[in-house]
């Protein structure tokens, strides 16, 4: 039980030291050396890191992951925005054939349809 806690100070001040995750709201819970990770953050890539950041600390035997990302209100587009922005990356895209995915966005999700050959 005490490794358990002197584990937890560790991931702690991991996730204090990592400077692209902001550890305020990240939860933290160690059994037996698996850490398990709660709480929200802002980006997909925080998460990599607060991930990663625990991934560096000596003792952790395994990560359960069940933050959610939390997107911040002026980062948030609408279906036609994310549509558009599909369309355009696609064009760039010199592997893909033009026309040989279509693009369907509903409620922020996006599909993509079709094959790259």
């Amino acid at each position: 039980m005490t490794d358990d806690k002197q584990l937890k100070l560790s991931v702690l001040a991991e996730l204090a030291w990592e400077p692209s995750v902001d550890a305020a709201h990240i939860g933290v819970a160690v059994h037996s050396g698996v850490v398990t990770l709660t709480g929200h953050i802002t980006s997909f890539f925080e998460k990599h890191m607060a991930e990663a950041a625990v991934g560096r600390v000596k003792g952790v035997r395994a990560v359960a992951e069940e933050m959610e990302v939390r997107l911040p209100f002026d980062n948030k587009r609408g279906d036609e925005e994310i549509a558009a922005a599909a369309v355009t990356r696609l064009e760039w895209d010199v592997c893909v054939p033009n026309g040989a995915i279509k693009v369907k966005v509903e409620e922020g999700r996006l599909t993509l349809i079709g094959t790259r050959k």
